[in-house]
C-alpha cells in the first residue's frame, strides 16, 4: 500500500514540478532575460571592449559623434543586430514591466 501512495506522489509531484518549470521558462521576464543574455553574449564574442576604449580614448572631444556614427556604420551586420538585440529587450522590458497596463484576470462561471 504504501509503494502505491509513494509512487503515485512522486507522479503527481512530477507532473507538478514540469508545470512549474514550463511556467517559468514560458514567462515574460525569462524571454526578456534570456534574449538579452544572449544579445551580450554576441557583443561579447564579437566586439573587443579594450580596442573599442582605447579607440574612443584617442578621439577628440568634438569628434565623438563622427566617431560613433562611423564605429557602427563600419560594423559587422551581427554586431549590429547583437546590440539592436539589446537595446530592444532593454526597452520592451521597461516597458512591460513598468508602463504595460495591469489586466485583472477574472474567472467566468
Amino acid at each position: 500500500m504504501s509503494y502505491t501512495i509513494n509512487t503515485l506522489h512522486r507522479k503527481v509531484m512530477r507532473r507538478v514540478y514540469y508545470s512549474f518549470c514550463v511556467r517559468i521558462l514560458t514567462s515574460r521576464t525569462f524571454m526578456h532575460v534570456a534574449l538579452f543574455a544572449l544579445g551580450l553574449y554576441g557583443v561579447k564574442v564579437m566586439v573587443h571592449v579594450a580596442s573599442v576604449v582605447k579607440n574612443l580614448q584617442s578621439v577628440q572631444v568634438g569628434n565623438l559623434d563622427t566617431f560613433l556614427f562611423n564605429t557602427f556604420v563600419h560594423t559587422h551586420f551581427l554586431t549590429l543586430l547583437s546590440v539592436g538585440v539589446v537595446i530592444y529587450t532593454l526597452i520592451s522590458f521597461n516597458y512591460s514591466v513598468f508602463k504595460a497596463p495591469k489586466t485583472r484576470r477574472t474567472q467566468t462561471v
